[in-house]
């Protein structure tokens, strides 16, 4: 294997003579900091054993400036052997005449302009590809150039990944703010009947309602994908469990083996309707779930447009909701959402089926509330909820955790929601450092541990970001 970072100096020349005149001999090599007319120069020689190779430069040191068709095509335009392409800030290149025969893993990520067609010539010419990640790359396309390209179905592909995708207008000569076009052309177009790890970053724009249901539909459906590597596992795990966010402007969905691990399905859309979200979070994750156990249903809503998810309030899936930011105001009714969950709903003749009976952890952070206000909401849902069953003991009970940025609360407000019948506890500051006059919120270890930077909600812009909301 080669590993070759060139960083310059007096002997760079005649080092580069000696290392590429084994060019036919490589099998694995990584290139890192090596300038463009390295490759130029040195790289139009067939390359047959090559099987791996990674190209990549500096944070913020590509050379877009280079003509891309100035030189031979690369290693002689074929590279029969290679089985793993890896690209990282490398802008410089021209894949457009290249074959590949054996491609199973391609991973192109940051700042990299890429051609719709150069794009999906390398997934057609790779059936065996099993890794497909796209990731920080502007791709340019129109749309009205050309027809679109047969279906390629890739029946190996396990991992499959769109996130950070900008697109470029060719008409326009710039980045559009929207990415819809060109993601839903490749989901239309690349059919991944095995995958079992599925990521996609969509924005999108002030689209019609018929617009985003094609969009929707285009989706590999989560129980699918999920179900498929259960299949691969010798014995069966836990019941999946699925993240669902409703943030301003934003609606999101992953899907867990465990929260410990990676989402196996994930999705981002930005600008997306929350009531359209709310509907396909029905239909795939409760009526449409494929396993007889459904998945435990994880609500985290930041907007202070939070109806959406009291049409999932029937869902006895809903075990954790998490409320953050405006998530507490009241809306333009006069109405709060802490104030629907003490209540009550009649769905139909007979007990409450709701609001969310299979709650079983209450989270809150960055809300103006008052430790009375949710000590009378736990109060009154306990009521009622007591009802509903012959022993108390079989009455599920409230995990309540509280985070940062919350309104007055004072000790003995504490001590009685932590008292209160329903509650099972409450992790937040620590009573023993709050006097009766200490009215203003602290942070605790306990509440650090349970909103720190590291938790997927509490911070959009972590480094994080890209695989938990």
């Amino acid at each position: 294997m080669l590993k070759l970072s060139l960083l310059g100096g007096r002997y760079t020349q005649v080092f580069l003579k000696l290392v590429f005149r084994h060019l036919n001999r490589w099998e694995e090599a990584v290139l890192q900091y090596t300038h463009p007319y390295v490759v130029q120069q040195n790289f139009s020689q067939s390359a047959p054993h090559l099987r791996k190779l990674t190209l990549e430069f500096g944070v913020g040191g590509t050379f877009s400036s280079l003509p891309l068709d100035s030189s031979p095509p690369m290693f002689g335009g074929d590279l029969p052997a290679l089985e793993e392409l890896r690209i990282r800030r490398w802008r410089s290149s021209d894949w457009t005449n290249i074959r590949f025969h054996r491609l199973k893993i391609l991973d192109i990520s940051d700042e990299i302009i890429l051609g719709i067609d150069t794009l999906l010539g390398i997934v057609q010419q790779s059936p065996d590809l099993r890794v497909l990640r796209i990731d920080g790359v502007t791709v340019v396309w129109d749309p009205s150039s050309a027809p679109s390209p047969p279906k390629m179905v890739l029946p190996h592909l396990l991992d499959f990944s769109l996130t950070d995708i900008f697109q470029h207008e060719a008409t326009h000569e710039r980045r559009s703010d929207t990415n819809l076009e060109t993601i839903h052309h490749i989901l239309q177009v690349v059919q991944i009947p095995a995958c079992v790890s599925f990521s996609v970053e969509i924005n999108l724009p002030k689209s019609p309602s018929t617009q985003l249901q094609e969009l929707l539909n285009s989706l590999p459906k989560p129980s699918m994908v999920y179900d498929r590597r259960q299949s691969q596992k010798s014995s069966k795990s836990q019941p999946a469990v699925a993240r669902v966010i409703f943030r301003v402007g934003d609606f999101g969905c992953q899907v867990f083996e465990d929260l410990s691990s990676r989402p196996r399905y994930s999705v981002l859309l930005r600008d997306f309707p929350h009531d359209v979200g709310a509907r396909w979070v029905r239909a795939e994750l409760a009526d449409g779930w494929r396993d007889a156990a459904k998945p435990d249903l994880h609500l985290n809503c930041q907007s202070r447009r939070w109806e959406a998810i009291l049409s999932l309030q029937d869902l006895d899936t809903v075990t954790e909701l998490k409320i953050k930011g405006q998530a507490c105001s009241r809306n333009s009714a006069g109405e709060s959402l802490l104030e629907k969950l003490e209540s009550p709903v009649h769905f139909s003749v007979g007990p409450p089926s709701g609001p969310f009976l299979g709650l079983r952890t209450l989270s809150f952070a960055g809300c103006a509330i008052e430790g009375k206000e949710i000590l009378k909401m736990v109060r009154k849902r306990h009521l009622w909820m007591e009802d509903l069953y012959e022993e108390e003991a079989d009455c599920p009970k409230l995990r309540i955790l509280l985070g940062r940025k919350m309104g007055a609360f004072s000790a003995s407000i504490m001590r009685k929601i932590r008292a209160a019948p329903g509650v099972e506890e409450v992790v937040g500051p620590d009573v023993s450092q709050l006097t009766d006059n200490d009215w203003h919120f602290r942070s605790s270890e306990n509440e650090s541990a349970c909103f720190s930077s590291k938790d997927p909600d509490s911070d959009r812009d972590s480094e994080d970001d890209k695989y938990y909301f």
